[in-house]
């Protein structure tokens, strides 16, 4: 948390804010998908119009939007290593 406060300006406390909020908005994404496929045709493709889904698809391990933010996955850190 500390590398991506610095990278960011920011104290750890706020980029742990930053990501779960971010979690939370993944896991409602998520569960829209999940609720219109339940109604949808078998051929149709459900699609996230969250224009972050995409890139933030490594939080898809993430089972729910919990109260803590636990450790910043490895590739995010990486990331910002760079």
């Amino acid at each position: 948390m500390e590398i991506i406060a610095q990278k960011l300006e920011i104290t750890s406390a706020e980029v742990g804010r930053k990501l779960h909020n971010l979690r939370c908005q993944m896991n409602s994404e998520l569960r829209k998908i999940k609720n219109k496929k339940s109604g949808a045709g078998a051929d149709e493709i459900v699609k996230s119009s969250w224009e972050f889904f995409d890139s933030l698809k490594f939080m898809t391990g993430i089972s729910e939007c919990v109260k803590t933010v636990g450790t910043v996955p490895n590739a995010l850190v990486s990331y910002l290593e760079m």
